[in-house]
């Protein structure tokens, strides 16, 4: 039993490190730090944890579908000042 709930801690910090890798990367393609394609890809890795989380648990999956919808509207939206 105790090895499930190592599992399970292991799975919960792995999907922590992608939302927060994504929303830094999310954050830095916005900032043009690093270029688009890597906030597209980013989105992409998101995207296919949120269908892996939402097949786990409906709240795990609400939850990195927040992150996925804050991070597409980072990378997706333009910035509103263009001088």
């Amino acid at each position: 039993m105790e090895d499930l709930a190592y599992f399970v801690m292991a799975l919960l910090a792995f999907m922590l490190l992608i939302a927060l890798s994504t929303v830094v990367l999310a954050i830095l393609t916005r900032l043009k730090r690093v270029p688009k394609v890597v906030g597209y890809v980013a989105i992409g890795v998101q995207a296919v944890l949120t269908v892996f989380a939402f097949q786990i648990t409906t709240g795990m999956g609400i939850v990195s579908a927040a992150v996925l919808g804050v991070c597409a509207l980072l990378v997706f939206l333009e910035s509103g000042s263009k001088k």
